[in-house]
C-alpha cells in the first residue's frame, strides 16, 4: 500500500498554504510537525480529498484518489480538528451514526465495533450519557473512536491529542502504535512530545513548504553539533537571548543553566549536549512545540 503526495500546490486568492508538496507514505507512523498555520489542516484535506489542490495531485496504489470515490473514503479514517456531534445523541449511538455513514450496515456488526471502541479509548462506562455532557477530551477520544470505525487501511488525525489528560495520551499513543503495523497512520501536530516516542517518520511543514522529510532518529542527528549548556548569570543571560535561541532555562539561584541552539560555539564556557526533537523544532521554527 502506498500513498503519494505529489507535487501539491494550495492557493487561496491572497495566500499560498502549500506549495509543491511532494511525500510517500507506506505502513507506519508518520509525524507531521508544524507551527499553526504551516499548512498541515490544508494539507490533511487535499489528502483525505475533502479539498481541491490548486496544482498536483493525491494517489492510492497509483491510482488518484478523485477517481476512486466510495472506495478510497472506505479506506481512509479521518479526525479533524473538530468532529460535529449531536449533542443530544449518547455516546454510543453517535457511533452508530458514524458507523452507518461509514457503510457498516449490518446492525450486530456495527454494535460490536462500537464497543469494541468505547471500551479501546475508555468511554464504556459513559456510552449511554449524551454527548452534550461529555468534557473536551471525552469528546476527543469518542472523535478517535469513529476514525477507527471498519479497520481502515489510512488513519490520519488532526491535532489528535487536543483536551486529552497525560493519561489519555498515553493511551492514544499505545493504541496508534498497535495500529501501525499495516496500516498508514499521519498525526499532524505543533506538539512534539505527540509523535517523539511513535513515529517512525518525521516530516516538518513551515509556512506551506516541506523542509525536511527524514526517519525519525536521522531528523535528530540533524542537530548534533549544534545544542548546547552553560551555566550563566542572569546578566550575561540577557545579551545570550538576545543572538541566539534557547530552548530551555532552568533557575538554579544564583545562576541559570541553558540550553542553546548555535551552528557554532554560542560562548567560551559553552559546551555541547545531545539533542532532542524539541530541540530540532525551535530551531526550525523558533517557538516551544509543546
Amino acid at each position: 500500500m502506498k500513498l503519494e503526495v505529489q507535487q501539491i500546490t494550495k492557493r487561496y486568492s491572497n495566500k499560498t498554504a502549500l506549495q509543491d508538496f511532494s511525500a510517500v507514505f507506506e505502513s507506519g507512523i508518520y509525524g507531521l510537525l508544524g507551527p499553526n498555520g504551516a499548512g498541515k489542516s490544508t494539507l490533511i484535506k487535499i489528502i483525505v480529498n475533502l479539498l481541491r489542490p490548486t496544482a498536483g495531485r493525491v494517489t492510492l496504489d497509483d491510482k488518484e484518489v478523485s477517481s476512486l470515490k466510495a472506495e478510497y473514503r472506505r479506506r481512509i479514517g479521518y479526525l479533524p480538528q473538530s468532529v460535529g456531534m449531536y449533542k443530544n445523541f449518547s455516546g454510543r449511538d453517535m457511533m452508530l451514526f458514524f458507523a452507518a455513514l461509514k457503510g457498516i450496515e449490518d446492525r450486530k456488526e456495527a454494535l460490536k465495533q462500537v464497543d469494541e471502541l468505547l471500551e479501546m479509548v475508555n468511554l464504556t462506562k459513559d456510552a449511554g450519557r449524551k454527548v452534550g455532557q461529555y468534557s473536551g477530551g471525552m469528546r476527543q477520544r469518542l472523535g478517535i473512536a469513529q476514525a477507527l470505525l471498519g479497520s481502515p487501511d489510512i488513519l490520519i488525525f488532526d491535532e489528535p491529542t487536543a483536551g486529552l489528560d497525560p493519561k489519555e495520551r498515553i493511551r492514544f499513543k499505545n493504541i496508534i502504535s498497535e495500529l501501525a503495523i499495516d496500516k498508514i497512520i499521519l498525526l499532524a501536530t505543533h506538539i512534539v512530545s505527540d509523535v517523539e516516542q511513535v513515529a517512525n517518520h518525521i516530516l516538518l511543514l513551515k509556512e506551506g513548504k516541506l523542509i525536511s522529510n527524514l526517519a525519525a532518529g536521522q531528523q535528530v542527528e540533524q542537530m548534533h553539533g549544534k545544542v548546547w549548556t552553560v551555566e550563566t548569570t542572569k546578566e550575561q543571560y540577557e545579551k545570550l537571548v538576545l543572538s541566539y535561541k534557547i530552548s530551555n532555562v532552568a533557575n538554579l539561584g544564583d545562576t541559570l543553566k541553558l540550553r542553546i541552539l548555535s551552528d557554532e560555539q554560542p560562548c567560551p564556557e559553552a559546551v555541547l549536549i545531545t539533542p532532542t526533537l524539541d530541540d530540532l523544532y525551535i530551531y526550525y521554527f523558533g517557538e516551544v512545540g509543546i
